[in-house]
């Protein structure tokens, strides 16, 4: 089990790639102090993490570092024309703007398996057996106190990547049905999913061994 932040910067429909943004750098405590480096494309409506492995997670494992993250703590994101190559907190940003964080991450002693949602279903966490294209059940059970946000099912099928999830969901829930029909089969073992809530989830199936974040 692994501890940090999930970080995600969207552009819909490309609006600040095609006002120029080229990179995003994310500051603030936890964080290093050249920050966390996004990168922007065309062929995508979210920032990439630059050097990261595109799952998006930057994981902490000092409890130290995690514990000294005070609640309500303010994150800071800078848009930059630099590609993510090239970029530095020390360049001129076009915009910037800030998000305010409640609760720190979890520290790596306070992590256990009874925190988190268990899957019923898939069973498996090979993406070949879930029913895609088609109607997909995810169904799980709820430790005390916690709440089920959302449900998400990712793939690649060879061109392209492929995302359906539901989201919002009512305190009560414990199963959700999404609708894989219109895409296309994935590649074996090219695929991710997540049973979400606030602060915590965990991994449906995926490539490797499922981390639970």
């Amino acid at each position: 089990m692994s501890t940090g932040f999930k970080l995600w910067l969207d552009d819909r429909n490309n609006y600040a790639h095609n006002q120029g943004v080229n990179s995003a750098i994310i500051t603030g405590p936890g964080l290093p102090n050249g920050g966390v480096i996004f990168g922007s494309n065309s062929t995508q409506t979210n920032f990439y993490m630059y050097g990261g492995n595109g799952d998006y997670m930057y994981p902490i494992a000092d409890d130290t570092v995690l514990n000294a993250i005070p609640d309500r703590v303010v994150y800071t994101v800078k848009l930059y024309a630099e590609t993510a190559d090239a970029v530095s907190v020390g360049n001129a940003p076009l915009r910037t703007f800030s998000r305010t964080i409640a609760k720190r991450p979890y520290l790596k002693t306070e992590l256990s398996a009874a925190l988190f949602p268990t899957a019923i279903v898939p069973a498996s966490h090979d993406v070949s057996t879930m029913n895609i294209p088609g109607l997909q059940t995810v169904s799980w059970t709820n430790p005390t106190e916690v709440t089920v946000n959302g449900a998400m099912i990712g793939w690649w099928d060879g061109s392209n990547d492929n995302y359906v999830d539901s989201e919002h969901l009512l305190p009560s829930t414990t199963s959700v049905q999404v609708d894989t029909s219109s895409f296309s089969v994935p590649q074996v073992n090219n695929g991710n999913g997540r049973i979400q809530e606030s602060k915590k989830g965990t991994d449906l199936f995926f490539d490797s061994p499922p981390p639970v974040w």
